[in-house]
C-alpha cells in the first residue's frame, strides 16, 4: 500500500544533515562540559577498545519498543471496522504482510512472534493501569509491580537490566544506551542514567552530548531538538529523528544493549487518527528492516546479534484510550529475529507471558546471570523462543 510506505529513517535524515555534520560537531566540546561527576564524558568514552576492535562474537541486543501498537494491526493488518469508522479509502486497507512487510519478511524468514491471536497463550502488561510508565517500569526491571499506576511515578529506585549491564561495560559506557522519542522513558530504564548513553525525547538525557561526537548523529541531534513535538507534546521528539539517532549509533558503536523507543503510533492514536497512526507503523516497520540489515552487518563481523520488538501496552475496543479502563488494552506481544533465536514463526507459548519478562530474556541473549534474590514477582527467560 503505497500510501503508507516510507523511506529508511536514518537514509531520509542523513541526506538532510549530513552536509552541515561538520559545524555541528563542534558544539561536543561545550556540551561535554555540561556533565560532571560520574557522568559520561569524553574521558571516560575514549579508553583503548572502541566498536571496531571490540572482542568478536561478542553478543549484541537491540531491544525496540513501539509504544501502544495494538496486536491487530501487527498479526491482522487494517483494522476493517476501524477502516469504516475513520473513512480510510479500500485501497488503504490491506493485510499485515502489506501494512508491515519487512517485519513479517523478518518472521517469515529468521523470526519468531509471541501473542499472536489463538496461537498459544496471550502476553500481557501486569498493569493494573495499563499505560506507559508502568509498563516501561514493568520492562526494564523484569518484575510485575502495582505500585505505580501512572506516568507521574518517580524514577526507578533500584537495578533494571539497563544498570545491570551497564555495571559489566567496563568503563565502556556506550556499550548501553537509552535513545527514545518519550522522555519519561529514562525514569523507568535506569537507576543511574548517566552511566549510559541517554537521549529521551528533544532535550532530555544526561549524556545526549555524547552524541555530538559523530557529526551525522550530531546534526540530525540538533534538528530534532529544534523540530516540533508534534504529534507528541512537551518535550517529546518526533520517531524519525529517535530512529535515525538510533540506528547511526549501532551503525557506528555497536552498543552491547541498545533501547530505542519509538512512541509516534501512540501519539496519532490518542488523537483518534488512525490513518496517521498506520502511517506511523509504517515508518516503524521500516525502522525494523533497518535495523536487520544492520544486525546482520554486524553479523557477518563475527558478532551475535539479536533484535527484540515488543509494545509497552495494548489499546482499549475504541482504539484512542487505553489504561484500567480498558482492560484489554494489557495485551501486548513480541518480535524475536537474529543470533539465539529459532527461527519458526508464529510461536505458541505454554503460559501466559507478561512484559516482565523481557528483561530475564535480554540477560539470558548477553549472558548476563540473573538476580542473586529473585523475586516472587520476577518474570522468566522465553524459552520457547531459543
Amino acid at each position: 500500500m503505497k500510501s503508507l510506505e516510507s523511506p529508511s529513517p536514518i537514509a531520509a535524515l542523513a541526506g538532510r544533515f549530513g552536509r552541515r555534520a561538520t559545524l555541528l560537531a563542534c558544539g561536543w566540546a561545550l556540551a561535554s562540559c555540561l556533565v560532571s561527576g560520574p557522568a559520561l564524558t569524553p574521558e571516560a568514552t575514549s579508553a583503548p577498545r572502541i566498536a571496531a576492535e571490540r572482542t568478536r562474537g561478542q553478543p549484541i541486543v537491540v531491544l525496540l519498543a513501539l509504544d501502544g501498537v495494538r496486536w491487530q494491526e501487527v498479526f491482522g493488518g487494517v483494522d476493517r471496522a476501524l477502516a469504516r469508522r475513520f473513512r480510510l479509502k479500500p485501497s488503504e486497507v490491506v493485510g499485515a504482510t502489506e501494512l508491515m512487510p519487512s517485519t513479517h519478511a523478518l518472521l517469515q524468514r529468521s523470526g519468531a512472534a509471541i501473542g499472536a491471536p489463538e496461537v498459544g497463550e496471550e502476553m500481557v502488561a501486569s498493569g493494573p493501569n495499563f499505560v506507559s510508565l508502568p509498563g516501561y517500569l514493568e520492562l526494564f526491571r523484569g518484575r510485575r509491580d502495582s505500585r505505580c499506576t501512572d506516568n507521574a511515578c518517580p524514577p526507578v529506585a533500584e537495578r533494571t537490566v539497563v544498570d545491570e549491564i551497564s555495571a559489566l561495560s567496563q568503563g565502556f559506557a556506550t556499550e548501553v544506551a537509552v535513545i527514545s522519542s518519550w522522555p519519561g522513558v529514562l525514569r523507568a530504564a535506569a537507576r543511574h542514567p548517566e552511566r549510559i548513553v541517554a537521549s529521551t525525547g528533544r532535550t532530555g538525557g544526561p549524556t545526549r552530548h555524547y552524541l555530538r561526537r559523530d557529526p551525522i548523529s550530531a546534526a540530525v541531534l540538533s534538528a530534532g531538538e529544534a523540530s516540533s513535538s508534534y504529534p507528541g507534546h512537551g518535550d517529546y521528539r518526533p520517531d524519525p529523528y529517535t530512529a535515525a539517532l538510533a540506528l547511526r549509533f549501532l551503525e557506528t558503536e555497536h552498543p552491547r544493549l541498545l533501547f530505542i523507543g519509538l512512541g509516534d503510533t501512540d501519539a496519532y492514536a490518542h488523537k483518534g487518527l488512525y490513518r496517521e497512526y498506520l502511517r506511523a507503523l509504517g515508518r516503524a516497520d521500516a525502522m525494523i528492516g533497518d535495523l536487520d540489515r544492520a544486525l546482520e552487518r554486524l553479523r557477518t563481523q563475527g558478532h551475535r546479534a539479536t533484535l527484540l520488538v515488543t509494545t509497552d501496552h495494548g489499546r482499549g475496543r475504541r482504539f484512542a484510550g487505553h489504561g484500567a479502563i480498558a482492560p484489554e488494552s494489557a495485551r501486548i506481544w513480541l518480535l524475536a529475529a537474529g543470533s539465539g533465536i529459532r527461527a519458526r514463526g508464529l510461536v505458541a507459548a505454554p503460559e501466559l507471558r507478561r512484559l516482565s519478562d523481557v528483561a530475564p530474556t535480554v540477560r539470558r541473549l548477553l549472558a548476563v546471570p540473573p538476580p542473586e534474590h529473585p523475586t516472587h514477582a520476577a518474570g522468566q527467560p522465553l524459552v520457547e523462543l531459543f
